[in-house]
C-alpha cells in the first residue's frame, strides 16, 4: 500500500474540524491525501495535512470576508433588448453575511441612488432667490443632509429595542433615510412669507431687495437663515405627533390615512414639485416667475446669463434627459440603479464643455456653464453644526407640516412593506408588524435629531427598492456601506461643492424626473387590483381637483408680491384691528389652502372620515 492510500487502496481522507484551528462554527471539511501533496514534496503524518487544512481555512476564510464570490460579470454587463435574458446571480438574504467588497460596492449603489435626492431639497431652500445662503451655508446644508442621512440610516436598519416594552426603533430591513420632498412646498412657502416685507408699500425680499429701500420696512422681515430656522423649530414640534402615531395600531392608521388619502397627497406633492423642477430647467425660479413682465436673465448657471427659456437651458437639460433613457434601456444593473447620478455626471460633462458666445462690436467674450470656483474654497472636512441657525416656530406652518409628516410616516409604512417583499420575505407576521412599528418610529426620531441637526426630515427611499431587485441583494451589510459612503461623501466639503457647481438647467431636469417620480407612487397607491370604488374616486375627484387648483391658480387664495404687504389676498383680507391670536389663525388657515397639498389633503382625510364605505360599490377598472 503506498502512502496516502487507505486499506482499501483509494486515496486517503481525513476529516479535519476547523474549531480547534480558529474559534469559528465548528464545522468539518474534507481533505484528500493527493491534495496535501501538492503542497509538500511528502506526507509523512497527519500534522502536516493538518497544517496545511489550517492555512487553506484561513485563506479561504480571508478572501471570502474581504472579497467574497458574487457574480461581478452580471452587475456590470450592459443588458441588449434583443438580447437573452441572463441569469440573475444568488440572492443574498437581510441577515447574510456577505463581503466587505461586496457591501462596500452594493452599498455604493445605494448611495449613488438616492444622493440626489437626498441634496435636492437643502440645494433648493439654500439658493439665491429663496434662503439665500452665503456660499459657506449652502455648502453646509447640503453635507449635514448627507450625513444626517448617513446616520438615520443606520439607525433604521439596526432596529433597536425599547428596554422593557415590546416597542422597537428601526425596521431592521436594508431600508435607507433620505431628506424628504414632502416638507419642500411648505417650507419654500414659509421662508418666503418670512423674508416678505413692505417698503413703503411695495413688497420686497429682506437679504435682497429690501436692501436697497430708503423708507419704512414692515411685516416679518426676517434673513433667510432666520426663516430657515423657523422652518426647522416648527418641524422639531411636529415630528413628536408622528413618534406618537408611531405605537398606534396598524388598522387605525390604515383607517385614517388608507392609500386614497395618502396617494392623493403624494401626487400634489409631486405636482407642487414639478413646478419647481421645470423652472428651474429653463433657467432658474426667480426668471421664471418674471418672464411675462420682463425678460430678466437667469442666474445660477455659470457665468451664463440668458432669458428664461432659452434653447442653451432645454438643450443641456435634455441631455440628462436622453442620458437616463439609453441607460434604461441599454445599462447594466449597477448603471440602471445609479441612473440619476449619471445623467448628471454626462449632464456635467456637456455643459463643461460648451459655453455660449456673445459680442458687443468686435469683441467676444466666452461664458461658460460650469465653473468650478465654488471648489478651491470650500474646506476638505466638514461636521454637522458647522453653521446653526436660530430655532424658532412658525405657527401658520404647523398644520401643513403636520399633514407633510403623516403623508412622510405613511409612506414609511409602504416603503417598508416593500422592501420586505423585495428582500423575499412575506409582508405579514409578527415580524413584519415589528418592523412596521419600529421603522415608523425610527422615522419620528429621525425627523426630530435631523431638525436639531440643520436639516429638514428623512424618509425612508423607495427607489432603493430597486436596487435591491435588480442586484438581489437585500443583506443589511450593503445598507451599512451605504450609510459609510453616505457620511464620507457629507464630512467632504469639496463634494458639496461641486453639487453646487452644477448649473440650474442641468439639476432642474434632474429633478422633474425625481419629482414626477413621487407623482407615480402616489399614482401607484391608488392603483388597486380591483380599481377604485365610486366612494375613492369621489374623494380623489374632490382632493384633486382642489389641490392642482390651487397649485395653478395659487392667486386664487393668496396674492403674493402685492403692494401693503402682508395684506394679501381677497380671500380673507386683513384688518389690523385684530389681535395678535387672531391674526396667526387667519394666516395658518391662509397657509393651509395656499398650499396644494396641504388643501387637498385636508380635504381627503375630511371625506374619508364623514362619507361611510359601501363594500358593494367596487367596479373593476375596464381592460384595455
Amino acid at each position: 500500500m503506498k502512502s496516502g492510500q487507505d486499506l482499501t487502496g483509494q486515496p486517503k481522507t481525513l476529516r479535519i474540524t476547523k474549531k480547534p484551528i480558529l474559534s469559528g462554527e465548528g464545522d468539518m471539511e474534507t481533505w484528500r491525501a493527493d491534495d496535501a501533496q501538492t503542497h509538500l514534496l511528502s506526507v509523512t503524518d497527519g500534522d502536516t495535512i493538518y497544517d496545511i487544512a489550517r492555512d487553506r481555512y484561513r485563506e479561504r476564510k480571508w478572501r471570502k470576508v474581504l472579497i467574497g464570490d458574487y457574480d461581478w460579470g452580471f452587475l456590470c454587463t450592459p443588458s441588449l433588448p434583443w438580447g437573452a435574458r441572463r441569469s440573475p446571480p444568488p440572492f443574498f438574504e437581510k441577515d447574510e453575511k456577505i463581503s466587505l467588497l461586496l457591501a462596500l460596492v452594493m452599498g455604493l449603489q445605494h448611495a449613488l441612488a438616492m444622493v440626489a435626492g437626498v441634496v435636492t431639497t437643502p440645494v433648493i431652500l439654500s439658493s439665491l432667490h429663496n434662503g439665500n445662503f452665503t456660499p459657506g451655508e449652502q455648502q453646509y446644508v447640503v453635507s449635514a443632509a448627507m450625513i444626517v442621512s448617513g446616520l438615520a440610516s443606520f439607525i433604521q436598519m439596526t432596529q433597536f429595542r425599547i428596554p422593557y416594552t415590546n416597542y422597537v426603533i428601526g425596521s431592521g430591513m436594508l431600508s435607507v433615510m433620505g431628506v424628504t420632498f414632502a416638507y419642500l412646498p411648505v417650507a419654500l412657502q414659509t421662508i418666503a412669507t418670512l423674508r416678505t416685507c413692505s417698503c413703503d408699500g411695495v413688497s420686497c425680499f429682506k437679504g435682497d431687495s429690501c436692501d436697497l429701500c430708503t423708507g419704512n420696512l414692515s411685516g416679518d422681515c426676517l434673513t433667510g437663515q432666520e426663516a430657515y430656522g423657523r422652518v426647522l423649530g416648527s418641524i422639531l414640534v411636529t415630528s413628536w405627533f408622528q413618534i406618537a402615531l408611531s405605537f398606534c395600531p396598524k388598522k387605525f392608521l390604515k383607517k385614517v390615512f388608507p392609500p386614497v388619502v395618502t396617494g392623493s397627497t403624494i401626487i400634489l406633492i409631486g405636482a407642487s414639485l414639478i413646478t419647481s423642477g421645470f423652472s428651474q430647467w429653463g433657467g432658474g425660479t426667480t426668471c421664471a416667475n418674471q418672464v411675462l413682465t420682463s425678460k430678466t436673465p437667469c442666474d445660477g448657471n455659470g457665468e451664463v446669463e440668458l432669458p428664461f427659456g432659452d434653447r442653451h437651458y432645454i438643450e443641456l437639460g435634455l441631455v440628462v434627459v436622453a442620458t437616463l433613457i439609453i441607460v434604461e434601456i441599454f445599462g447594466s444593473p449597477i448603471l440602471r440603479n445609479t441612473q440619476v447620478i449619471v445623467g448628471l455626471v454626462v449632464g456635467m460633462a456637456v455643459a463643461s464643455s460648451v459655453h455660449v458666445t456673445k459680442c458687443e462690436g468686435t469683441k467676444c467674450s466666452k461664458y461658460r456653464f460650469v465653473t468650478f470656483d465654488k471648489i478651491p474654497e470650500a474646506p476638505w472636512i466638514t461636521f454637522l453644526w458647522r453653521y446653526t441657525f436660530p430655532l424658532g416656530i412658525y405657527p401658520p406652518a404647523l398644520l401643513p407640516m403636520l399633514l407633510a409628516g403623516i403623508t412622510s410616516m405613511v409612506e414609511t409604512i409602504g416603503d417598508v412593506s416593500a422592501t420586505y417583499e423585495a428582500s423575499h420575505l412575506h409582508p405579514s407576521g409578527t415580524e413584519y408588524e415589528k418592523s412596521l412599528q419600529g421603522g415608523v418610529l425610527a422615522d419620528g426620531i429621525n425627523s426630530v435629531w435631523a431638525s436639531l441637526a440643520t436639516t429638514l426630515p428623512v424618509v425612508t427611499y423607495a427607489q432603493n427598492n430597486g436596487v435591491i431587485s435588480l442586484s438581489g441583494c437585500a443583506s443589511r451589510r450593503a445598507g451599512y456601506g451605504c450609510c459609510f459612503w453616505m457620511i464620507l461623501f457629507g464630512t467632504c466639503a469639496k463634494f458639496a461643492a461641486l453639487i453646487l457647481s452644477i448649473p440650474n438647467c442641468i439639476l432642474g431636469a434632474m429633478t422633474t424626473f425625481l419629482f414626477s417620480g413621487v407623482m407615480v407612487s402616489g399614482i401607484k397607491l391608488l392603483s388597486p387590483p380591483k380599481g377604485l370604488s365610486r366612494r375613492d374616486r369621489f374623494i380623489v375627484t374632490m382632493a384633486l381637483g382642489v389641490g392642482l387648483g390651487v397649485n395653478l391658480v395659487p392667486a386664487w387664495v393668496n396674492i403674493s408680491g402685492q403692494s401693503n404687504y402682508p395684506n394679501e389676498g381677497n380671500l380673507w383680507p386683513v384688518d389690523k384691528s385684530w389681535s395678535k391670536e387672531y391674526r396667526g389663525f387667519r394666516d395658518a388657515v391662509i397657509q393651509v389652502l395656499s398650499n396644494g397639498f396641504s388643501s387637498g389633503g385636508l380635504v381627503a382625510v375630511v371625506l374619508n372620515l364623514v362619507i361611510p364605505t359601501d363594500e358593494d360599490d367596487i367596479t373593476n377598472l375596464p381592460r384595455a
